[in-house]
């Protein structure tokens, strides 16, 4: 079996991103809107697994909170 990243958000979206055995990236985006507000994130992977995430909000919304 192959080794996996999840990465949950809230309840809105999860993506589950299989491991490569070189360094990849991954681009998902969602729109939150202003009505949402304190939106947990998880992450979860396997033993060994090194992993980044990068969050941020476009010019001209409200920033998260």
């Amino acid at each position: 079996m192959y080794a996996k990243t999840t990465i949950g958000i809230g309840n809105l979206a999860t993506y589950t991103v299989p491991c490569a055995d070189t360094p990849s990236t991954t681009y998902n985006e969602i729109g939150l809107g202003n009505n949402k507000q304190h939106v947990k994130m998880t992450i979860t992977a396997g033993a060994g697994v090194h992993w980044g995430l990068s969050v941020g909000w476009r010019p001209g919304y409200q920033n998260p909170s």
